[in-house]
């Protein structure tokens, strides 16, 4: 009878993560972010309607946003607990040849993650990355392609970091004003270390100040 209820009580757990994780938009009650990212072929970034965690306004821009749109990326954050949900859509303005992956520069743990159909994800190099080595499987010109998520450990800072995209032929597409959110809070160890060493400074230049009182 106990061995029957441990395994009720196991299956509802893991309905209730899988539910969170596969349908974040009804499970959670509204992002703690969102904003939508435009990339410009001059290599800069216009944000718009960006509201809550990490926004320093509602629209702005970063680098040259002289040119013409390329592609687009919107994106929410939700909360799970204690840790940050991101949800991106990509959008293909510009591009004759399919959006074969897309890149966001991270951190942190990687609790869980989704991928479209006929997607992978992928936590290397300092990115996080859905790609496809399937063209037909890629965002092709004026369509869009959401259900991009990524669970993250902990308290996670929305800001906005280095994002790129490759093509179906081959092209990798980058630029350092081109933008997404999401930076890894540093770890608890190395604030500690921080704050040690700016503990031990303090103390060094408090014991060089009396010093100088007593000789004056």
């Amino acid at each position: 009878m106990k061995g029957k209820k441990k395994m009720k009580k196991s299956l509802v757990v893991l309905t209730v993560a899988v539910f969170l994780v596969g349908s974040v938009g009804q499970a959670l009650a509204g992002p703690i972010h969102v904003s939508r990212e435009d990339f410009f072929d001059t290599g800069g970034t216009h944000v718009t309607g960006c509201i809550g965690d990490g926004c320093p306004g509602s629209d702005f821009s970063i680098g040259n946003t002289s040119g013409n749109v390329l592609w687009q990326v919107v994106e929410k954050v939700f909360l799970v607990g204690s840790d940050r949900l991101f949800v991106y859509t990509v959008f293909n303005d510009s591009f004759a040849l399919p959006i074969t992956s897309f890149h966001v520069r991270g951190g942190g743990t990687v609790l869980a993650s989704n991928a479209p159909s006929g997607w992978v994800f992928a936590n290397a190099g300092g990115f996080f990355s859905w790609s496809t080595p399937i063209a037909a499987s890629g965002i092709p010109l004026f369509s869009a392609l959401d259900t991009m998520q990524v669970l993250i450990k902990g308290p996670h800072l929305i800001t906005f970091a280095l994002a790129k995209i490759d093509l179906a032929g081959g092209a990798v597409l980058s630029s350092p004003d081109w933008k997404a959110s999401s930076s890894a809070v540093p770890e608890p160890c190395t604030l500690a270390l921080l704050g040690m060493g700016l503990g031990a400074l303090g103390y060094r230049l408090r014991r060089r100040m009396g010093g100088y009182m007593e000789g004056v």
